[in-house]
């Protein structure tokens, strides 16, 4: 059994005399032979629970009392019980191609703890010790990009005992997610590069390691559940998964494994690695994520009934079926337009926020006859005749009620218009959270040097209220659930507690020697949660309650702490008894974010139609900051015509396709960039578009040349509509054997793909963009034979899209399959017959 593994075990624990005569016939009933069972072959429980003990297992649990059933066959009893955290591994060699941060170290230190020898492989040979064929230990120095330096110490390897493994951490040497394009290509470089010379290596020298060849990344995956606005982490590693796919193609008999370490480089997984190596299953691709240990699966799209079909049109809105308090589900309902009244504005909704408030409608929990959607961030499309500031076509935040639909109508009071330099989903973070923290200050009056208790910090108004304090000059106290504790440190709050007992009360009294806070902003419901807050609200302190459910009335509160101020506040109810106040709020806050005062809420973004899963993310707590529904350009409808559309790889038949398409859909200038001048067949397409009304520039530039790109960027800031999008389809093939590559053929392939991608990310992650598409192929996902350049590559755009969309940016990649008559394949193809 692995370790901590789950024993589940049926077993009969008294003895039957029938049983005896019918078994105890057969030699194999009396056959044991351990020194816990002298004469009979059953054991009681007291007898299970010593042995259980004795051998390491612990949580032991007895379900049933033995009792003889209803036929009167049998007495048994359900063990359950958790294997011991170690489990003895039988000896062998180690060859672990080591990283220079230190985590090859603690790997090999716990092997060799745990009866395994090991050949610490790298550059310098950094771990001293002796040398000779008996050590644990063994630091070899080696040239990790050439095959003949890693098939000599293949060949050399010790002969007494087996060989085991061969882990390669090498792609842990990078500069993280924030890295330049100069550090990416030497990341990727230092990963894949040493992980061909590697396998070329092993196939040089016939060394076929029992328990397979591991490749360990380190936040190379972006799981659902990773931390938004995360900088750790190494990206570059994404390329070992593709190559990987493909290895197990070319050579299943090396039996090629990832495992992806938590982004946090201070997270301890060490010991989880290594049962992983040395307890190894079914699964070749893992990820470790805190204390949990994740497996890949790949579903078939569609597959998920909750997921929303949406209409092409705009006249429908998301409205929750009828709720039973213990899941939401939704449908798409029609929602004719209807002409706008006397104050209101209509709003093509760009973006979306979602919050508590609608989860709860979802569910039932409270009663709401209002849509659920409340807030937006959009783009005016008409106003009320007495509407004055507020014009066709501005960008504008707002709140009002029904934001997750195309359109939405609502007061011009609730509406503000916003500075440049955000994105959609950032503006979208804003109106009510921050309003909703603004107005509970300005009740209670937050002056600085004051305390004041925050709950529920890592989320929306948590964030807020957060940024809102600390300018105030106030002292912060904060509650989250544990694994979130960090990301309020990092937001600069000192005094961080459990929100999941209430136990913050007490703490904080001692933490403020009995003085207690003297502002408390709550959001917590549940047995006691009151009664702790009211235990550390200081003497005539003041408490803001926008808890939607099991709250105190005023009544209560003034019987229980009659000296406290206490205000409940429902935003719901002031949008719509007195939108002024409201509306004036937002315009305060949107002036602090002009002013740099404040900053959006960090967020993760669903699309519209993947409202069940998000809504599901937001009961469970696993999001952190906000989530945010991006609604996709073909649901509003078109692309926007007064945006450029910024085509890589755009010469070929490929790149003209692309364009002719977004043309059809909308686009009204479009940058076609290539190496080369276009041909006469991409000529033709060019002159029909521009006969067409759309205006088509071609911009002749090496998507790796990035002085040349900053170029074309800066030109298109210049003389073009902003930027609205980029589809990135470069692609070049050198296909061959991973035994017979060259780096030279290999990075031929990366770099216009991989360092194009990056660049691009880069370069345009502070611009409104509302496409960012990365052509990709499905020999990323499933791997072929040949292509291991190929599918490295286009892992790495895969990772690469599923990042910016955890940053809160626009990130898609298509895993195309083979295309019929375009594409670098069929241009291969053409050139062969010519």
């Amino acid at each position: 059994m692995v370790p901590s593994g789950q024993l589940i075990a049926m077993e009969e624990i008294k003895r039957r005399a029938w049983q005896d005569l019918t078994f105890g016939l057969l030699d194999g009933w009396w056959r044991f032979s351990d020194s816990y069972r002298t004469d009979h072959a059953l054991a009681d429980k007291a007898l299970w629970l010593k042995v259980l003990t004795d051998t390491g297992y612990g949580e032991i649990e007895f379900i049933g009392d033995g009792g003889v059933t209803a036929d009167q066959s049998l007495s048994s009893v359900l063990i359950i019980a958790k294997g011991p955290k170690e489990v003895t591994s039988s000896p062998g060699v180690w060859v672990i191609a080591a990283d220079a941060n230190g985590t090859a170290e603690k790997i090999a230190t716990e092997l060799t703890r745990r009866n395994q020898r090991v050949i610490f492989a790298n550059d310098e040979a950094a771990i001293e010790g002796v040398s000779d064929q008996k050590s644990a230990m063994i630091p070899t120095a080696l040239e990790p990009t050439k095959r003949e330096s890693w098939r000599s110490l293949l060949e050399n390897l010790p002969t007494d005992i087996p060989l085991r493994g061969i882990v390669h951490l090498m792609a842990l040497d990078g500069h993280g997610t924030t890295a330049s394009v100069q550090q990416m290509t030497k990341d990727v470089t230092r990963g894949t590069s040493t992980a061909l010379a590697l396998t070329q290596g092993i196939a040089d020298a016939n060394a076929i390691p029992n328990d397979g060849v591991w490749f360990v990344t380190r936040g190379a995956q972006t799981l659902e559940q990773d931390s938004i606005n995360r900088t750790s982490g190494e990206l570059a590693g994404a390329t070992l998964w593709g190559f990987g796919k493909v290895m197990a193609l070319e050579a299943p008999h090396l039996q090629p494994r990832m495992i992806d370490l938590d982004p946090d480089p201070n997270a301890d997984s060490d010991s989880s690695v290594v049962n992983e190596l040395l307890f190894s299953d079914v699964e070749s691709y893992i990820a470790f994520r805190e204390d949990a240990r994740y497996t890949a699966r790949m579903i078939r799209f569609g597959s998920d009934s909750a997921r929303l079909d949406l209409p092409d049109e705009s006249e429908w809105c998301i409205s929750p079926n009828v709720p039973d308090n213990s899941s939401a589900t939704f449908q798409v309902k029609s929602q004719p337009r209807n002409s706008i009244q006397s104050g209101e504005v209509r709003i093509a909704v760009d973006a979306a926020g979602l919050n508590f408030a609608d989860l709860l409608i979802s569910l039932g929990a409270v009663e709401n006859s209002k849509e659920i959607g409340r807030e937006m961030y959009g783009r005016v499309l008409e106003v009320a005749e007495d509407v004055e500031g507020i014009s066709i076509g501005q960008s504008v935040v707002g709140m009002g009620f029904g934001s997750f639909a195309p359109e939405m109508t609502t007061p011009a009071a609730l509406v503000s218009p916003v500075p440049s330099g955000h994105t959609s989903t950032d503006l979208a973070t804003l109106p009510t959270n921050f309003v909703t923290a603004e107005l509970a200050f300005e009740l209670t009056k937050l002056k600085a040097g004051e305390r004041v208790l925050i709950h529920s910090g890592a989320g929306g108004v948590g964030f807020a209220a957060i940024q809102m304090a600390l300018n105030a000059g106030a002292e912060v106290f904060a509650t989250a659930s544990s694994p979130k504790h960090a990301y309020l440190s990092s937001l600069g709050v000192k005094h961080i507690f459990n929100s999941r007992t209430t136990e913050f009360g007490g703490e904080i009294l001692k933490t403020t020697g009995g003085e207690g806070v003297d502002v408390l902003l709550n959001s917590l419901t549940g047995e006691g949660f009151v009664e702790a807050n009211l235990s550390c609200l200081s003497t005539g302190g003041r408490m803001v309650e926008i808890a939607k459910r099991d709250i105190w009335s005023e009544e209560q509160m003034t019987e229980y702490r009659p000296d406290v101020e206490y205000f409940i506040l429902d935003l719901d109810a002031i949008k719509s008894d007195d939108p002024v106040r409201a509306g004036a709020s937002l315009s305060r806050v949107i002036s602090q974010l002009s002013s740099g005062e404040l900053t959006p809420i960090p967020h993760s973004v669903w699309p519209l139609s993947e409202m069940h899963a998000a809504m599901q993310i937001m009961r469970d707590a696993r999001h952190t900051g906000k989530v945010v529904f991006r609604m996709p350009p073909l649901v509003r409808g078109n692309i926007r015509e007064n945006r450029t559309i910024l085509v890589t790889g755009g010469m070929g038949g490929l790149g003209c396709a692309v364009a002719q398409w977004l043309a059809d859909h909308g686009a009204g200038t479009i940058v076609l960039n290539g190496r080369r001048d276009p041909d006469s067949d991409a000529n033709e397409v060019i002159q029909n578009l521009r006969d067409s009304g759309i205006d088509v520039r071609v911009e002749v530039a090496d998507i790796t040349d990035f002085a040349a790109v900053d170029a074309l960027l800066a030109k298109i800031d210049a003389d073009m509509p902003p930027l609205g999008g980029v589809v990135h389809c470069v692609g070049v093939l050198s296909d061959g054997a991973i035994e017979n590559q060259t780096w030279k053929r290999f990075e031929k392939v990366l770099w216009p793909k991989v360092l194009g991608a990056w660049h691009l990310h880069q370069a345009t992650r502070t611009k409104d963009l509302e496409l960012f598409v990365l052509f990709s192929s499905v020999t990323g996902v499933v791997g072929n034979p040949g292509q291991s350049n190929h599918a490295a590559a286009n892992a790495f755009l895969d990772q690469l899209a599923a990042h910016r969309r955890a940053l809160g940016l626009p990130g898609q990649s298509i895993a195309w399959g083979a295309w019929s008559g375009i594409g670098e394949a069929e241009e291969q193809r053409q050139r062969v017959e010519q």
